[in-house]
């Protein structure tokens, strides 16, 4: 727990959790770490459909290849494959459920 607020800290998340912080305070920063995760399986994904649309635009090709940043990234996603995508899939509604799952937890007070 130590290493993520020291994480979160460098890029300047402030959090102080210790012994005697509330426990919905820690319930708090494991639910931003499943959202955060989650946004990030959504964006994946994402991209990857956009690229796939892409790839079929000749014009769009040319002008993406002038930039080496753009090129290098849309390569590495058009070289994805689909069983990252299901895996991402997959993931992402891990993810939600937990999070779903956790706060019904805490609302309802199921143990």
């Amino acid at each position: 727990m130590k290493e993520f607020l020291e994480f979160l800290n460098h890029f300047g998340i402030h959090l102080t959790v210790n012994e005697s912080s509330s426990p919905i305070l820690g319930f708090c920063v494991v639910i931003l770490v499943l959202s955060i995760l989650a946004l990030l399986c959504v964006l994946n994904i994402i991209i990857y459909l956009i690229v796939l649309n892409i790839s079929e635009n000749k014009y769009i090709l040319d002008k993406i290849s002038e930039y080496k940043l753009f090129f290098k990234i849309f390569i590495l996603y058009k070289n994805t494959r689909l069983v990252y995508l299901a895996f991402e899939f997959m993931f992402l509604i891990i993810n939600l459920f937990s999070i779903i799952y956790l706060c019904g937890r805490v609302a309802y007070g199921i143990s």
